[in-house]
């Protein structure tokens, strides 16, 4: 599962309408589907459509794509951006992959539980470790997670509250983890490493929690491409019940 965050996780900054909402977004996948069909699609829309140099390390970031900063200024040309579009959508549409969003309301979680109070980074990440092994134990699967660095601190931190859960999943029982994930300890990746599956995350991370917003909190839906992103996240992508529920699946609110 390569997991991407979108917000800020700053307790503090939560009376702050910019900075109430942290989600975090798991893109299950086989790393076989990573490996035959993300990877070599991505290199093709980088040195076809955005003209990069394939050897040069120049991962896929949502910000800098929409702002068609450097290195992807190539975007500034209306027929390539319509043809990166197209690329990316389809890719998004063929992958095979499952999706898992968890959204907190920082400001409703401190309202709630002042004297309780988890790291909402910690928290969500709690709720898609969960799904995970949920998902991985009806399919008799077995994995592990990856999420992309945030510096040093919140690396070390990040690290022990993973091995936390591993050690602690409870509802999940402990021989369920044991048995479907391959490691006690969180893969994290530098941004420069330029892991492809983390860059499938992030470009589902944002109208994925945007969508999550629309459907709780009953705020518009996004357009243009974020909308036709959502659009393939609830035919095929996201987790569901056996009765075809995303709610509490493949969506998950939180106080």
């Amino acid at each position: 599962m390569y997991v991407d965050e979108t917000g800020n996780a700053d307790l503090a900054a939560s009376a702050n309408p910019v900075h109430r909402f942290l989600s975090l977004t798991g893109v299950i996948a086989q790393v076989e589907h990573i490996r035959t069909i993300a990877i070599p699609e991505i290199q093709r829309i980088k040195s076809e459509i955005l003209e990069l140099d394939p050897d040069e390390v120049i991962p896929l970031h949502r910000k800098e794509l929409m702002q068609k900063v450097h290195p992807f200024k190539t975007l500034r040309n209306p027929a390539k951006a319509t043809a990166f579009n197209e690329a990316i959508l389809n890719l998004l549409n063929d992958l095979p992959y499952i999706v898992v969003t968890v959204v907190i309301d920082k400001e409703e979680h401190l309202r709630r539980y002042a004297q309780w109070s988890n790291d909402p980074y910690h928290y969500c990440l709690k709720i898609l470790f969960e799904r995970y092994c949920l998902i991985l134990n009806k399919r008799n699967g077995r994995g592990d997670v990856v999420a992309e660095s945030r510096g040093k601190r919140e690396d070390e931190r990040l690290f022990k509250a993973y091995e936390q859960l591993y050690g602690n999943p409870a509802p999940i029982r402990p021989e369920v983890c044991e048995r479907c994930l391959t490691s006690k300890n969180l893969k994290i990746k530098r941004k420069e490493q330029n892991t492809a599956g983390l860059q499938i995350a992030d470009l589902i991370a944002h109208p994925s929690s945007m969508h999550a917003r629309s459907v709780y909190r009953d705020e518009p839906q996004l357009a243009d491409f974020g909308g036709r992103v959502v659009e393939i996240l609830k035919r095929r992508k996201y987790h569901r019940s056996i009765f075809g529920r995303v709610n509490g699946y493949g969506l998950k609110w939180l106080p």
